[in-house]
């Protein structure tokens, strides 16, 4: 991210590209800060983009919180409009936010500059066409596009330092509408200190004629059925919870018995379950803007396999028929227990002798708990040996897994392809996952060892200076076998010095870090020396398959 930022600061002080207006979405840390103090990196680099004369346009956030922004920055907030209109009388649409308030989860506060639209914005979609988004990461476009409003509308070209972006910044909030305008929106925070004004580009500063529409209010009774919730896929013989919402959407008290009715549409030719307690009454209706949720009871004992189509409906006959019902589909299935051996997972080549663990991943792919205790048991096909037997307690309710850890000891295996079986001995309705195989090839031990590979890398920390080094070893046995539990120990030298030591883990490889160095254009790493219980170090074996070192000693540059 911050590489991007600066990317664009050299493009524009170059002259490349003048870029004119930035918008970005992204977590900040609450650093007031200005520029010259600030230490944290991301600050620093919005801090370069501004004085190149970037306005940026920062999204401050969704987590319904006080955000301190940069200062550099027009953090943005974002509120519910779902008509264009001033007036607060819109019904919500996408989500469940009130019309002309701030939204429920932004980020709001005395260091956000200004609120723009953020609910149910359509917008493009990364998967294609078009689809409908809210988050302050919609508001914070708005205002990016308004700066490009105002650079047309006053015949500007972009600007080139930050007094510039210090004049665009300026002419966009004074143009705004406070909160207690009659266009402008309600904010329950403001009494905190949460006062950002509404972006208002119908503003004569944009080229508007300073303008708003105000939304009027028609009395509307409407009654809807606004959710049907319930869990799917269930398993026939389930006792299933549906839960039905339903709102006042109108602006209308309604004092009447509500009778509400949920009723299941079987596949073709198949058979209904049974709603047990259908219809439910909402007794003296609801207010305006009210809402309730009734829970029904659908017994599927006799619900046919397949997909349901649960439809809740109500009874009230209101101006608005089209959402007087609402549906829900429910995959109904066969109960259906089956405990797989899903993964048996070995390295590919062991030396003989070595204890080699043995990964074996359980799992309740079913839908059916299973309470009573599983043994699994891993076998050596090739050589006949029970290799040991583990018992998963209390079997596995439906969809866990559970991996065991079986050790191999290789020291009596013949040479050559070994065939590990996992299985289990419980009796269930899928017998051909019952077991897993793989294969693990023993190979001979060598009398020697050297470093087979000397791979090295490097991090560079930003706009610091800081960077880090990592090299790793490997090392490998006469036969090219991967040798574990091999002591390295080696020497930096260059921008670092000293001596390190560690052990090769099962694959064979160790790896070294300089730590975080400050100076120095190169370091260079040395093996001096390899000890094994076993194996001899031979160093006139050592080499580099890439051929990026001579085996022994590696160089890295800034």
């Amino acid at each position: 991210m911050i590489a991007g930022i600066d990317w664009v600061v050299e493009q524009k002080t170059s002259g490349a590209i003048d870029f004119a207006v930035a918008n970005m979405s992204l977590g900040t840390s609450d650093d007031l800060e200005p520029c010259e103090q600030t230490t944290d990196a991301l600050h620093l680099a919005v801090c370069g983009l501004v004085s190149s004369g970037v306005p940026l346009a920062l999204a401050a956030g969704n987590s319904s919180d006080v955000k301190q922004a940069y200062p550099e920055a027009l953090a943005v907030s974002a509120i519910a409009d779902f008509d264009g209109k001033a007036g607060g009388v819109a019904m919500a649409t996408c989500r469940d936010d009130e019309d002309d308030t701030l939204a429920n989860f932004s980020d709001y506060g005395p260091e956000v500059d200004i609120a723009a639209p953020g609910v149910c914005i359509l917008s493009t979609s990364s998967t294609g066409g078009y689809a409908l988004g809210s988050g302050t990461s919609m508001a914070a476009p708005h205002v990016a596009g308004a700066v490009a409003l105002y650079l047309h509308a006053k015949g500007l070209a972009p600007v080139a330092d930050g007094a510039g972006v210090d004049d665009i910044e300026q002419a966009i909030l004074g143009a705004a509408l406070s909160q207690d305008d009659p266009c402008g929106y309600t904010n329950e925070h403001a009494g905190e200190g949460s006062l950002e004004p509404l972006l208002f580009v119908n503003a004569t500063t944009f080229g508007g004629d300073g303008t708003c529409d105000v939304a009027t209010t028609e009395p509307l009774t409407d009654v809807a059925i606004t959710a049907v919730s319930a869990p799917s896929p269930v398993v026939q013989g389930d006792i299933v919870s549906v839960d039905v919402t339903v709102k006042n959407v109108g602006n209308q008290d309604v004092t009447a018995d509500i009778t509400v009715t949920l009723t299941d549409t079987p596949p073709a030719d198949g058979t209904a379950g049974t709603v047990t307690d259908s219809p439910q009454t909402i007794v003296g209706g609801l207010a305006a803007g009210a809402s309730t949720t009734l829970t029904f009871s659908w017994d599927t004992s006799s619900a046919s396999l397949g997909d349901h189509t649960l439809t809740a409906s109500h009874d009230f006959s209101d101006d608005d028929a089209t959402n007087n019902s609402k549906s829900t589909v429910v995959t109904v299935e066969l109960a259906v227990t089956d405990i797989a051996i899903t993964a048996v997972d070995a390295p590919t080549s062991v030396v003989q002798g070595a204890v080699v663990d043995v990964s074996v991943t359980v799992e309740n792919v079913g839908n059916q708990d299973v309470t009573t205790d599983i043994n699994v048991t891993l076998t050596d096909n090739t050589d006949g040996v029970t290799i040991g037997t583990q018992t998963i307690s209390g079997g596995l309710p439906a969809g866990a897994s559970t991996t065991l850890t079986f050790s191999w000891d290789t020291s009596s295996a013949s040479l050559g392809d070994h065939t590990l079986t996992a299985s289990h001995d419980f009796a269930d309705g899928d017998a051909t996952n019952d077991s897993k195989s793989t294969t693990v090839t023993v190979t001979e031990p060598g009398a020697t060892m050297h470093v087979g590979d000397l791979d090295g890398s490097k991090d560079i920390k930003g706009k610091s200076g800081r960077w880090e080094v990592f090299v790793t070893v490997t090392i490998h046995d006469e036969n090219h076998n991967p040798v574990a539990n091999a002591a390295v120990t080696g020497e930096w030298s260059g921008a670092t010095t000293g001596t390190v030591s560690s052990t090769t883990g099962s694959d064979g490889t160790v790896t070294f870090s300089t730590g975080n160095m400050s100076g120095g254009d190169s370091v260079t790493f040395i093996v001096t020396g390899v000890t094994h219980d076993t194996l001899t170090y031979d160093d006139t074996a050592n080499h580099d398959p890439d051929e990026d070192s001579d085996g022994t000693t590696i160089t890295v540059s800034k």
